[in-house]
């Protein structure tokens, strides 16, 4: 058995917490776990893609691909050769990375403001010798700065989000809208979607309405956070109908908890 194994035993483990031990325990437990294991390897659809680990939250987080793998799965199965992918809210690239392995870089656009989390997306493609458009900055229904919200300083947080006034710690972020940046040529219309930002999926389909009304937008995956959208005054149902109105018929693919991911397609 090893050492990992030993610590987290099911005769260890209540001892340790009976004895007030358990927290000091487990901090060993994962730097052995994440110094064996710094790097992880995922395949989905023939495609191998290979991802940092630096702390518990991304060993976690690539472990089972946040629960995720059924919509990766689905977006590479609808990629075709000549798509241009907004991946928005991409974290440290979970589906950029993916995607990469068989889009060339022109066609993929990351959006991630956190800049360590940025870092993050960027050692992963080079981790896996490949490239794509990486913008820091928030796509919203406006252009400027705002305050995010951090969760936590960790590598890989996923739960950073643009601040409603409750936030305890914020950093500034730049904003812009997706319309503006295809308007002034600054990348290329999109034809698929992702989008996962916590909540603030209506300010960033209000900041893309040309785009989303596209016949060329073919397809667009959110993650709707329902306890989230009315920090930002929208509903779930507004999501629905934005998508419906720009043409797409919705459909929901998978539930994580209270989250759900939208699959909305021409």
């Amino acid at each position: 058995m090893s050492l990992p194994s030993i610590l987290y035993s099911s005769y260890i483990k209540p001892w340790s917490i009976r004895l007030g031990v358990h927290k000091y325990l487990r901090g060993i437990y994962w730097r052995i776990k994440l110094f064996r294991n710094q790097t992880i390897e995922k395949t989905i659809k023939r495609e191998t893609v290979k991802f940092n680990i630096n702390n518990k939250r991304e060993f976690l987080r690539f472990s089972n691909l946040g629960g995720e793998r059924a919509i990766i799965e689905d977006l590479l199965s609808e990629l075709q050769s000549d798509d241009v992918v907004f991946d928005v809210g991409a974290n440290v690239g979970t589906y950029t990375c993916f995607i990469s392995q068989k889009a060339p870089a022109s066609q993929i656009i990351a959006f991630e403001p956190h800049p360590t989390n940025l870092d993050g997306l960027q050692s992963n493609l080079r981790l896996n010798n490949r490239d794509a458009i990486t913008i820091e900055k928030a796509l919203a229904d406006s252009v400027g700065t705002a305050e995010l919200e951090v969760a936590s300083p960790d590598i890989g947080e996923g739960k950073h989000s643009l601040a409603t006034g409750k936030a305890s710690e914020t950093i500034e972020i730049k904003l812009t809208t997706g319309d503006r940046l295809v308007e002034n040529g600054s990348v290329p219309q999109p034809t698929i979607l992702k989008v996962d930002v916590e909540g603030a999926e209506g300010r960033v389909f209000a900041g893309m309405h040309s785009i989303l009304s596209r016949s060329a937008c073919r397809i667009c995956y959110v993650e709707v956070h329902p306890d989230r959208l009315k920090e930002y005054s929208d509903t779930e149902s507004d999501i629905v109908t934005t998508l419906e109105d720009c043409g797409f018929d919705v459909a929901r693919l998978s539930y994580r908890g209270s989250e759900y991911f939208l699959k909305g397609k021409k």
